[in-house]
């Protein structure tokens, strides 16, 4: 199985969350884009939190994403993987995400999307004292049993808010 590589961190010039994926799908990989599956929930839960049109361009996702002071990165650097699905994660060699963080101290929030980027970031780091940890249901299309549709994912998401920067 050949390796695959996630994309370098999206920030602006003073974030203050930082939300981490495991690994781009398939899908995003081949279009060069976070969240790129189309039926993937990412965007349009981070749009209601930020009280935001959804835009439709890629590069106008990412300046609403800085001008709320959000970082996107992915615990994984590289990996190897069949298909897209998180379960089939291995080989795992991580971002360096402590040095993302040193690098950015107005970071004082980051955001699980989902439980695999949990238990990824929890096997290669340390949590870092003052920042809070925030694990978030993941935002993939597949329903589970806390979130089954996109409206239940924007509820669940909804905590975020209170550690975004107010404007």
């Amino acid at each position: 199985m050949q390796y695959i590589s996630s994309f370098g961190p999206v920030a602006g010039p003073l974030p203050a969350i930082l939300i981490l994926g495991t690994m781009p799908s398939t899908r995003s990989l081949e279009r060069k884009r976070y969240y790129g599956h189309e039926r993937n929930h990412f965007w349009p839960v981070m749009a209601a939190l930020l009280d935001e049109t959804l835009p439709g361009r890629y590069e106008a996702r990412l300046v609403m994403l800085k001008r709320h002071s959000v970082a996107l990165w992915d615990v994984a650097g590289s990996c190897t993987r069949s298909g897209s699905r998180d379960g089939s994660i291995k080989n795992v060699r991580p971002n360096d995400i402590p040095a993302f963080l040193n690098a950015h101290p107005t970071i004082g929030t980051v955001v699980f999307n989902g439980q695999t980027a949990r238990k990824l970031y929890d096997r290669f780091f340390e949590r870092i004292k003052n920042v809070v940890y925030l694990t978030l249901p993941s935002t993939s299309p597949i329903p589970t049993r806390q979130c089954r549709n996109l409206e239940e994912k924007i509820k669940a998401w909804e905590s975020l808010a209170l550690y975004l920067p107010r404007r």
